[in-house]
């Protein structure tokens, strides 16, 4: 059996950067939007597309079947204190792996 210790990150470095400024670049298109719910969802929508293209593009090396999902909610990703700061963050889980990335801004 495979320890998380010996096993390959699901994401290389430059996939990592590349989501991650993917993701930097549709929040400041939010900057000055109300941290709501229809903010939140509007920007979920956004990141998937984002990573649907970088899939498609073959930018993101991962088989479709892993998939990804994108998870940014208060109670999920934020708690009410982080919304009441003007907080928005985000995890996008890939794969079976239990990987994800958090990215907060």
């Amino acid at each position: 059996m495979e320890s998380a210790k010996d096993r390959k990150p699901f994401l290389s470095p430059e996939e990592e950067a590349e989501i991650r400024a993917g993701v930097r670049e549709i929040f400041e298109g939010y900057y000055m939007a109300p941290n709501n719910e229809e903010t939140w969802e509007a920007l979920r929508e956004s990141i998937i597309q984002l990573l649907s293209h970088l899939w498609e593009t073959g930018k993101l090396h991962s088989p479709k079947n892993e998939g990804f999902q994108v998870h940014l909610s208060l109670g999920s990703t934020m708690s009410r204190q982080d919304v009441e700061q003007g907080k928005v963050k985000v995890n996008i889980s890939f794969g079976n792996s239990g990987e994800y990335t958090r990215i907060t801004l």
